[in-house]
Order: structure tokens, then C-alpha cells, then sequence
């Protein structure tokens, strides 16, 4: 005869097996096999690429017009000289533009007008395409919102600051 200790064990070996049927339910995922780890993949962070090489030509033309309202002459000579000064150092954007457009057409040259209207603080008040000779409307919209990647700096006096910018694209 055994025990009421022996048998409640007993009990409680034999109770999950029976519960379970001795197979797992049929929506149960199998553990991973030893040495192999189950890990969702980690995503790649996301950089911005490098300025291309070299992408032709990208420049000011010195046709370049500006205007400033409530600006003394001395103010709207340094905001014209910080706007090239600006334009310069972000060349990169403008040649991101124009790298894949000399891929599609290796002589693709011309003039492509924007203006820029400068706020007291530095921002972009009004940005728009005057004219472009260039056929390649991709190449156009590109140059012209590569004007917003650049960072203007605040007016020295005035409300605002206009300037037309004949941005000119050689392919030598």
C-alpha cells in the first residue's frame, strides 16, 4: 500500500503530462536550436552619402542680382558677399544635382535662375524658379531645392534680402 505522500507525487509527475497530451499545443514555436539564436536584425544606420567627385562645373554666375528692402548699401554688400560665401561651401548639394545628370547626358551645360528671398533672420522666405535653359526638369527641381539645404546667415539690417542666382553647370 503506498502513502498519501508517494501518491500525491506521483500526481504531480504524471498531471502535466496528461494535461499536455505529451505534445506541444499546435501554434507553439520550437525553441532554437543550442548555438543558434533566434535575433531580429538590426537595421543599418542610415548616413548620408559623401559629395560625389568632381560632378563638372557648379558656380555663381556674376550676373548674380540682389536687393534688399529697409537694407543700407553697406549691409546688402555683405549679405551678397555671405550668400556666394554660402553657396560655396554647399556646392556639394548642387553637384548631387548635377552628378547624374552629365550620367544621362554627359554634355548637359546651361544657366538655371533661382531666387532666394532672405528673411531678417536667415531663412528662407521665398524660394522660386525664375527661368533654366537646361532641358532636364529633374536636374532643375533638384538645383532649386538644393537652395533649402544651405544654412543663410542672419541680415545685418533690413527685413529682407533678394538675390536672383544663375547657377551655371559645365560639364569641364
Amino acid at each position: 500500500m503506498s502513502t498519501p505522500s508517494r501518491r500525491l507525487s506521483w500526481i504531480l509527475l504524471v498531471t502535466p503530462m496528461l494535461a499536455c497530451g505529451g505534445a506541444p499545443p499546435p501554434d507553439a514555436v520550437a525553441p532554437p536550436e543550442p548555438g543558434e539564436v533566434d535575433m531580429p536584425e538590426a537595421e543599418e544606420p542610415t548616413v548620408e552619402a559623401p559629395p560625389p567627385p568632381e560632378a563638372g562645373n557648379v558656380r555663381l554666375s556674376s550676373a548674380m542680382m540682389t536687393g534688399g528692402q529697409g537694407m543700407s548699401k553697406d549691409a546688402g554688400a555683405a549679405a551678397s558677399k555671405a550668400f556666394v560665401q554660402v553657396f560655396d561651401e554647399g556646392k556639394a548639394h548642387f553637384r548631387r544635382c548635377y552628378a547624374p545628370a552629365l550620367e544621362r547626358d554627359p554634355k548637359r551645360a546651361g544657366t538655371i535662375d533661382v531666387r532666394v528671398i532672405l528673411q531678417h533672420d536667415g531663412s528662407i522666405y521665398e524660394l522660386v524658379l525664375v527661368a533654366s535653359d537646361v532641358e532636364d526638369p529633374v536636374l532643375t527641381d533638384c538645383v532649386v531645392a538644393a537652395f533649402r539645404k544651405l544654412k543663410y546667415l542672419p541680415l545685418q539690417d533690413g527685413e529682407l534680402f533678394s538675390v536672383t542666382a544663375p547657377v551655371k553647370l559645365s560639364p569641364e
